[in-house]
């Protein structure tokens, strides 16, 4: 039998408490989560060493150092430069220590990166505060009031 138009297939509509096969899911995929969070937090240490063990015994280095770095990722390096003086002389200081090895490549491009970006917006402020006085002196020379 054909609807007519305008007419709904479902006209009651859905019943109420109905819940998708998509939302079950959802829950069902959560409640999982739940008791897995739990399960962990109540037995980490236990599975945590099983795992260590697991790893030790089979002799899989790959796996001990998986382990390792969740137990204790890497820390972000200190950087010990203090940088002083004209941007040259702080881009000396830093091509300085990374020669003497006492920063990694990484945190030389960093503090250059850092050393070029701050020059650059140094000189696009001076630049305007310098437009700027000289939009003043020609308003002023030229007798008009339209220089901002």
């Amino acid at each position: 039998m054909a609807w007519k138009k305008g007419e709904s297939g479902n006209p009651a509509g859905k019943p109420k408490g109905a819940v998708s096969r998509q939302t079950k899911a959802r829950l069902e995929l959560e409640s999982i989560q739940s008791a897995l969070r739990t399960e962990l937090d109540n037995n980490a240490k236990d599975i945590l060493n099983a795992m260590i063990f697991r790893a030790v015994k089979a002799k899989n280095v790959q796996a001990g150092m998986a382990l390792l770095s969740r137990l204790l990722p890497a820390s972000a390096p200190i950087c010990p430069v203090v940088l002083e003086g004209t941007p040259a002389e702080r881009a000396d200081m830093v091509l300085t220590e990374l020669a003497a090895g006492r920063i990694t490549e990484a945190a030389a491009k960093a503090l250059l990166d850092g050393l070029a970006t701050a020059a650059a917006i140094r000189t696009a402020s001076d630049t305007a505060t310098r437009l700027e006085s000289l939009e003043k002196t020609l308003a002023a020379l030229t007798g008009t009031t339209d220089a901002k």
